[in-house]
């Protein structure tokens, strides 16, 4: 058995080998039968030889693959082996093979020369040929550029560049060359621009726009619009040409109204022409009415007009009227003095809208109208259009804006009978104020340089009250200072069953009389400290106050006023008025705000001022207090306590007092005074000064924003 199976072993081996010695020999012989053809020009073949001849000649194209050998010569391309015979027992039965065709004839993509040898050949489909960036001959389509005649707007946030000069903020149109669009504001940056100077004289005559302006005209309305519009023009033509861009803006283009009507508010009081303000105030009160601008930008328009316009007013009454709430003194005031109802003792001439006016009817107001007035919603309606004064807008339909309804407060008088009746009793104590000339204010004007010398013990008329001035602060008292401005008070009444309250209410001050004092002291060079000027904190006539020296024209620092104020109130709650206490406070007054050495002066001086409060009720904290309450709300109150509570505690470490835990009794009584005056819940506190997780200059900073407004005035 083992020798049969040997020996089919052996002849399998020796047909493999014989079958092989046979291959190779056909090979040889078809290569020299291909050779001897080709030499003799032969052209009998076999099938194979007959496939080989197609595919060598296709190999001619450019797109093809050559299947043939190289010659002598020849290029060399790369070649493919050619399919199996079918009846070769090695390959068994096999499907034809085609070659691939190349697509793309280039570097791979990664390689950094891709893109500029990529090309397609002819075998690669039409479409992608077409559409690839990668095809030969094919170029990315350029946009086409915007026309340079189009009318382009500039807003606050633009700028234009004319030449080298750029104007930045024009809040105008502009464009390259006479603009498609008619406007007559438009600024074509390519005329010509003469610049006023010291040789050339701005010219005087106006032009109808930008267009038919002389270069020296340009050049004086460019150089007015890159100046800001702060000051007056020369001549009307420029004011009336950049409103007219504000109306295409605002009725045409419909955007930016807000910006607009700010920007046109802006240059009511520059116009010195009667014409130009008036188209002023009716585009600033249409397009009030158009957005619905708040009640404090209605009230900031009011305040700078003589004769406030009728839809103003129907705008700031509608919410109060809607919601059945009585009008504040601060509107009625404003309504009346626009005088839309004819009075018994009308004022001669308008009344401008005056701090002193309005607290002066506010207490009439009051008295008259128990709770205030309260209005109706009425039945009539005010229609309120707008004709543009830009010329190119009078034939464009979408430039109208439209008819506005508004309801018509001023038909019908008869929800303000009470308020014509309070006006009626307020106009009489204003007239005499309004007859003074300015020969009788001068002449009634006190005597500080007697009173300055005084004070400081220095001897009359010898010429040194400049130099002096600096020496030391003049420490005196409210009374002091109204007697010397001739100041009326109202006697204390004795006797009655009111006196208590009589003498209380004789020695308080009013605000008017505060500010009297304070102007005269500004003109003579002084500040005085506290500060006056805060509405809802009580003053009275023999509290003292101490006069710093002020040159004239300087301004007090961002945080001197909020931290001379923080100041009186950490001393009235800690109630540590000695001297040692207070300049303690003073230093840690530094490491919240940003203090200059003036600064240090004026608290030092209001420290001494502290010092001599007389012992009393008026000395807590609750003066300060009421007042916080009556101008924060219970946020930014809440901002107080935290800074107030960072700052108490700073000072209890700076001064050795013990704040550790159950032994800061000073301290926890501090804080219930802080929240008791100032209103507000006693919640954790933060992160307490040195240390904590908010900078003491953060904690500051954010005190000195919440009580900036108590300052304004």
């Amino acid at each position: 058995m083992i020798y049969l199976v040997i020996g089919i072993v052996v002849v399998v081996v020796a047909s493999a080998f014989l079958s092989q010695r046979a291959r190779n020999a056909a090979d040889t012989d078809e290569e020299q039968g291909i050779e001897t053809a080709a030499q003799e020009g032969s052209v009998e073949t076999s099938g194979f030889e007959e496939a080989l001849r197609k595919a060598e000649t296709e190999s001619s194209s450019a797109d093809s693959l050559s299947l043939s050998r190289a010659g002598p010569g020849a290029e060399t391309v790369p070649s493919v082996p050619a399919a199996p015979e079918a009846e070769d027992p090695g390959w068994g039965a096999a499907d034809e093979v085609t070659p691939l065709r190349p697509v793309l004839a280039a570097a791979p993509i990664s390689s950094p020369s891709a893109l500029s040898s990529a090309t397609y050949s002819s075998a690669a489909p039409h479409a992608l040929a077409g559409e690839s960036p990668y095809a030969f001959g094919n170029t990315p389509e350029e946009k086409p550029k915007p026309d340079s005649s189009l009318l382009r707007w500039s807003g606050k946030m633009g700028s234009i560049q004319v030449g080298e000069f750029s104007i930045r903020g024009p809040v105008a149109y502009w464009s390259e060359g006479i603009s498609s669009t008619p406007e007559p504001s438009c600024i074509d940056i390519t005329l010509p621009v003469e610049y006023p100077g010291e040789e050339r004289e701005p010219p005087s005559e106006g032009a109808v726009s930008y267009a038919e302006m002389s270069p020296a005209q340009r050049g004086v309305y460019l150089l007015w619009l890159a100046g800001g519009r702060i000051q007056s023009p020369i001549h009307v033509c420029y004011p009336t040409l950049w409103l007219f861009g504000l109306e295409r803006r605002v009725l045409s283009d419909r955007l930016d109204a807000v910006i607009c009507i700010g920007e046109a508010f802006r240059l009511i009081p520059l116009s010195r022409w009667a014409s130009l303000k008036e188209s002023l105030i009716r585009f600033v009160t249409w397009t009030a009415a158009k957005v619905w601008l708040p009640e404090e930008q209605l009230l900031a328009f009011s305040r700078s007009l003589l004769a406030v316009p009728k839809e103003i007013l129907c705008m700031l009454l509608r919410p109060y009227a809607d919601a059945g709430l009585p009008l504040p003194s601060l509107i009625a005031f404003t309504v009346m003095r626009a005088a839309p109802f004819e009075t018994e003792g009308a004022a001669k001439g308008p009344i401008p809208h005056s701090d002193e006016l309005l607290e002066k009817f506010a207490s009439v107001y009051k008295s008259k109208c128990s709770g205030g007035v309260v209005l109706t919603r009425p039945k009539s309606a005010l229609f309120v259009a707008y004709v543009p004064s830009n010329p190119s807008l009078s034939n464009d339909k979408n430039a109208s804006g439209g008819v506005l309804e508004l309801p018509d407060f001023f038909r019908d008088a008869k929800d303000f009978v009470p308020l014509i009746a309070a006006w009626n009793a307020f106009l009489p104590s204003i007239q005499p104020s309004a007859q003074l000339t300015a020969a009788e204010e001068v002449k009634e004007r006190p005597d500080w340089d007697v009173f300055v010398r005084g004070a400081l013990g220095l001897p009359e008329g010898n010429g040194e009250l400049i130099d002096v001035r600096l020496l030391k602060p003049i420490f005196t008292n409210l009374g002091v200072l109204g007697d010397l401005m001739g100041i009326e008070r109202p006697p204390e009444e004795q006797g009655d069953e009111n006196a208590a309250k009589n003498v209380k209410n004789a020695k308080k001050t009013k605000a008017a009389d505060r500010k009297k004092i304070v102007d005269a002291a500004k003109v003579e060079g002084f500040l005085v400290l506290p500060d006056l000027g805060i509405t809802g904190k009580e003053y009275l006539w023999d509290a003292p106050v101490v006069l710093t020296p002020f040159p004239a024209g300087a301004r007090l620092s961002q945080d001197c006023s909020a931290a001379a104020l923080l100041f009186e109130y950490a001393a009235a709650l800690t109630a540590l008025f000695v001297p040692e206490a207070l300049e303690g406070m003073i230093k840690c007054l530094g490491d919240y705000f940003s203090l200059s050495s003036d600064d240090g002066a004026r608290l030092e001086a209001l420290s001494s001022v502290l010092a001599s409060l007389p012992e009393g009720p008026d000395r807590g904290p609750e003066n300060i207090g009421e007042c916080l309450q009556f101008w924060l709300n219970r946020e930014e109150r809440g901002v107080v306590r935290d800074f107030m509570r960072s700052f108490l505690a700073n000072f209890a470490r700076f001064a050795n007092l013990s704040v550790s835990s159950g032994e800061d009794r000073e301290t926890q009584e501090w804080d219930e005074k802080v929240c008791e005056s100032l209103g507000v819940e006693e919640s954790d506190p933060p992160p307490v000064s040195f240390g904590g997780e908010k900078p003491l200059l953060e904690l500051g900073l954010t005190a000195g924003k919440v009580l900036a407004p108590l300052f304004k005035d």
